[in-house]
């Protein structure tokens, strides 16, 4: 994993792209790499169905 220090300036460059873009939500794994739907399929079906969810006004199960 990279040092999480090296990480600030792509976390700072997210944060404002999730600014920037309307209802964008910015979901950050600790301790996870850039393959988030293979090491942590689970988790990252339950944020977009979250996100879906507030979208939609509707409940929508992972």
């Amino acid at each position: 994993m990279s040092n999480p220090t090296q990480l600030r300036p792509m976390l700072h460059a997210l944060k404002q792209a999730a600014a920037e873009l309307p209802a964008a939500k910015l979901k950050v794994l600790p301790g996870r790499g850039h393959l988030l739907p293979l090491e942590a399929p689970a988790d990252v079906a339950a944020h977009i169905a979250a996100w879906l969810a507030i979208q939609h006004g509707s409940r929508i199960s992972a």
